[in-house]
């Protein structure tokens, strides 16, 4: 996983660079648990998280960081079928460990930046 010092979102359009017109988050409980995993799940690889997490957030509520405002509006993420975790009843911290946003305000978020819900 690619990291930068600093991401610059845009009102609307998610990240600078990046064809996705919101922006996904993932704590950083679910992204350990992704690395543990000996045999990876269906989605390991649709994922790419924008933002790391110390915490886990609320559908609706607002994340602001100093320049930057998103509106969660989704959560938890749904689990797929065929993947080997669901079909062998593995608890998936993704499930409540992925959140998805809306950029209300622009701006730019650092690496180490806290976020106040």
């Amino acid at each position: 996983m690619e990291c930068l010092q600093e991401a610059v979102l845009g009102t609307g359009s998610g990240i600078a660079g990046d064809y996705h017109t919101n922006v996904s988050l993932l704590t950083k409980a679910a992204q350990s648990w992704m690395e543990r995993q000996e045999m990876p799940g269906l989605c390991f690889g649709k994922l790419k998280a924008n933002l790391l997490l110390n915490g886990v957030l609320v559908r609706g509520g607002l994340l602001s960081f100093s320049d930057v405002i998103l509106r969660i509006h989704t959560a938890p993420k749904y689990c797929f079928a065929a993947c080997v975790h669901k079909q062998t009843h593995v608890p998936c911290p993704l499930a409540e460990g992925m959140f998805f946003a809306d950029v209300l305000r622009g701006g730019s978020v650092h690496v180490g930046e806290l976020g106040t819900p």
